[in-house]
């Protein structure tokens, strides 16, 4: 593209140092465009969308994407034992939670049931389960990654109970399932958190 000179508006061919016509130097010229058009140019799609949750749209990090550093030594070992009192929930709530007296029995459920009946309405049971975790995780308030996950998984568990307790022993292969979804849906989210770190 020519280069029009500022002084006497003559244009030179491009990559000229000099105006043919009066002398005037053009380098700083070229330079200055370069750089206008470099300010105007928009972000990519991929830096515009980092640190979007894909879930909710909120923004979950910092707006360059990637995560904090210095996190104080307190906090790293207070999401460290929450992760560990998670993974132990989950091996209880799977091996040793003991339903209490039907509060609430329903007449379909009860009955006899084909085992593909059951495992459909664990796959439904599942995919809820998925829904509801990561649901809970974009509603939390809170703003550190652990504990949002923590307590979305805590609200979950508490409707698992209380379903555990309405259906009492017809819920045995739908625990599993819920338990699994949740284990699902913390592998997706974790999945994505490591994709904004990047």
């Amino acid at each position: 593209m020519p280069i029009s000179c500022p002084k006497c508006n003559i244009l030179n061919p491009r990559g000229a140092e000099i105006c043919g016509q009066c002398g005037f130097g053009l380098t700083s010229v070229s330079t200055s465009r370069i750089g206008q058009a470099s300010s105007r140019s928009p972000l990519p799609s991929s830096a515009q969308n980092k640190g979007k949750s894909h879930l909710t749209g909120a923004s979950i990090f910092p707006r360059d994407g990637r995560e904090r550093k210095n996190v104080p030594l307190l906090a790293q070992l207070v999401s460290g034992v929450l992760w560990i009192l998670s993974a132990l929930l989950i091996a209880l709530s799977i091996f040793l939670i003991k339903p209490g007296k039907v509060i609430l029995p329903i007449p379909w459920l009860s009955s006899p049931r084909p085992y593909s009946f059951r495992l459909l309405w664990a796959l439904v049971i599942l995919a809820g389960g998925i829904y509801t975790t990561t649901v809970a995780y974009g509603i939390c308030a809170l703003k550190r990654w652990g504990l949002k996950l923590y307590i979305s998984w805590v609200m979950v568990q508490v409707i698992l109970e209380i379903l555990a307790r309405i259906y009492h022993q017809q819920l045995g292969v739908y625990l599993s399932a819920l338990v699994s979804a949740e284990l699902i849906a913390i592998l997706l989210l974790w999945k994505r958190r490591q994709d904004f770190s990047l």
